[in-house]
């Protein structure tokens, strides 16, 4: 999902920064989900993850797809 603000063409150099300073690390916070492209590709290197965002609608999204909603094709 791309849109205004969104990180999907820079997910790659900011996951792999954020994998590099992970250290002992164990949890992944993500402030500003939005699509989850960052979160998507440094998430799997954590055992606890916590995401958010501020935006109403697209907390409700991610809530439902958790749930097995699946988006219409058309």
């Amino acid at each position: 999902m791309q849109y205004l603000g969104g990180k999907s063409r820079i997910a790659k150099p900011i996951s792999a920064l954020l994998l590099a300073a992970q250290g002992e690390r164990s949890t992944y916070i993500e402030p500003f989900l939005g699509a989850g492209s960052v979160a998507i590709l440094a998430a799997p290197s954590f055992s606890r993850v916590v995401v958010a965002d501020v935006v109403p609608d697209l907390v409700l999204l991610w809530q439902d797809a958790i749930g097995g909603w699946v988006p219409p094709t058309e």
